[in-house]
Parts: C-alpha cells; structure tokens; sequence
C-alpha cells in the first residue's frame, strides 16, 4: 500500500507517522503498513474476510496516547 503523506514524528514518543482522514477527522497511523484482514460485507453477497495491508492506529501503541484523549479519565 502506498501513499503519498507528509510523513511527521509523534509529538510525545518521536515515533514516525503520517495522518489519514477518516470521517472528517485527521487521525495518526504508524508508517509500516501490517497484514490485517477486513471483512468485505458487499450487499447481497456473502460476507468474506480479505487479507490486505493497511496502516495501524498509532493511538494503539503510542505510550502517550493518554494525552490525546478529549476525556482524560
């Protein structure tokens, strides 16, 4: 998988990354893209699980994600 992003370091662990939009919102992935399967639901179709790369949250392995967060619990 290829993109053409800006790539950035994580302001807290200096990790490298780049943002995506989803659903109007910017959000940080980590650069190397992982295996991961999606399950493909195209109506009127069996469902079916696809493997593909794609690019993780880096909120899932940022050891300051905590800071991020709107409601710091």
């Amino acid at each position: 998988m290829e993109h053409n992003r800006k790539i950035v370091k994580c302001r807290t662990c200096q990790s490298e990354i780049f943002f995506i939009k989803m659903n109007g919102k910017y959000h940080p992935v980590n650069v190397m893209p992982k295996l991961v399967y999606i399950l493909d639901e195209l109506e009127g179709l069996p469902a079916e699980w696809i493997l593909t790369k794609g690019y993780e949250s880096h909120f899932s392995n940022c050891p300051e994600a905590k800071h991020f967060r709107k409601n710091k619990d």
